[in-house]
Parts: C-alpha cells; structure tokens; sequence
C-alpha cells in the first residue's frame, strides 16, 4: 500500500472493506511477481491490484450477500458466492467465517482475510452457476424428493472461460458419475440441471453435505496434479488443463443442498 501510494487514501473517511490476501496467498504467485510490481515503473499496475482488493463501503463477513457482484475501488467487479459455511469473492475464501475468526474492524470499515490473491484481468462480468440435481427415494416412495446444489462457488472461475469448455465437461462428467453424498444415502440419479425443470418446485428445507467425495476427487488429482490424498493449496494452470485447487481443502468444505418437493406430495 506504501508503495501505491494508498495509505492516505484508505485512512480517508471511506467506509471501506479491504479484501487482505495472506502471505501464503501472496506466495502463491508466480516467482519475482511481488518484485516487478513493487518497481517505480510498475506502479500503475500495482495501485490497479490493489484497488480491486477494496470494496466501497464497511461489510462484516455475514453482510455478503449470495450470488452479488460488488464494485472495487479499482473498477471492475468481484462477485460473492455463499456456500455452505464459506464466503467467496471470485477464487478467494474469506478466512475469518470459515475459520471461525472475528471480523476485523478498522476505524472506517473492515478489513477480510482472504487466501488469493484477487485478478482485476479476469474479473467476472458475469454470474456463473453449475446445478446438479439429485432424487430421493425411500421405500414405497420413489422419487419423493429433489435436492439441487450450485458447484460454481466450488470450482475457480477460469474453469467457466470458454476456451475451458472441455476441462469443465470433463468435472461435470466426473462429478454425475461419481458424487455420492455422505450423509443422503438414498440421494441418486445425479444430473446436470435444476429441481424446477423436473417439476419440483415446493421448498422442503436444506441438508449439510460434504463436497466433493474422494471418489470424485482421487482421478483428478492423480491424473492431473499428481497428488493424492488432497492437494495442498497450489495454484491453478489452466494453460496444461491443471486444476489443482479442486483437489485442495479450499473448495471441499460443507456444502447446503436444497430440497424440493413437488406441488401437492
């Protein structure tokens, strides 16, 4: 912030909410990338970064709203996807909910922990979602119930680019033939789409799940990480179809299903 020039800026009046990726997420980056930005003749890039990690106004962690894109200080937009017990702004994950740590307040707004380091290049213009839809059956009751879930805020956003389109067939494809839950046993014909398109559309309350099962998880990662059991938190590389982080604790956390009934059952 020094070196941008933004010290005075952030101790204006504001409100602010800075979104503060760790050192690790900084490490994450490409080596000498903290160096070059850090150089006189870098500075507009640097003050471009760092401004699209400052949202206008003062958000503790539970005023995110699900499914929004908020407008930075730099510009552009992030958005924020709730899942589960987790926060997303674009890739990063809001450490202090899922971490059980209280928001830390400054004197004219907060600031939030987040674990990536966030790219105004590649910043959303668009909502992504991915639903997955799955039935319930009991005995003398087949098909009574639908549970969707959205896997966009589970899978980095460079997974949704176009050019991508293969690699995220490829998730979709291992995610229906391998996802089952751990707690709905009876949760089965997994399919890509939404409850309502199969007609149930009566909420029926929501149910805690893992996300993703190893069964899912173990070819990804032995195939195209190279490591099996979970991955640490390494970056992506979309450039060899690398999606490490899928593999990782960072997208594997609890999730929420919600169920549907249809009209009438």
């Amino acid at each position: 912030m020094k070196a941008a020039g933004l010290i005075d800026t952030l101790k204006g009046k504001g409100p602010f909410t800075v979104l503060a990726p760790t050192d690790t997420a900084f490490a994450q980056l490409p080596n000498g990338t903290v160096a070059r930005l850090l150089l006189p003749e870098n500075k507009g890039e640097l003050v471009d970064l760092l401004t699209y990690h400052v949202i206008p106004g003062s958000y503790a962690t539970n005023a995110f709203k699900d499914s929004t894109m908020y407008t930075t200080v730099e510009g552009k937009n992030v958005t924020c996807r709730l899942s589960g017990n987790d926060v997303f702004v674009n890739d990063g994950k809001i450490l202090n909910y899922a971490s059980g740590l209280f928001d830390i307040q400054a004197s004219n707004g907060y600031i939030q922990l987040v674990d990536s380091v966030l790219d105004p290049s590649t910043a959303p213009t668009t909502l992504n979602h991915l639903f997955f839809r799955g039935l319930n059956s009991l005995p003398n009751q087949p098909d009574f119930r639908c549970g969707e879930i959205d896997a966009a805020p589970r899978i980095p956003n460079s997974l949704f680019e176009p050019k991508n389109a293969k690699y995220l067939k490829m998730y979709e494809d291992f995610t229906i033939k391998f996802w089952v839950p751990q707690f709905e046993k009876s949760l089965s014909k997994i399919a890509l789409g939404r409850c309502k398109d199969i007609g149930y559309t009566q909420f029926a309350g929501g149910a805690d799940e893992g996300w993703a099962p190893e069964a899912v998880l173990e070819e990804i990662c032995k195939t195209a990480c190279k490591c099996w059991p979970r991955c640490g938190d390494v970056p992506d590389d979309p450039k060899h179809g690398h999606w490490c982080s899928l593999c990782s604790g960072k997208y594997n956390d609890q999730i929420v299903i919600q169920l549907y009934t249809k009209p009438g059952k």
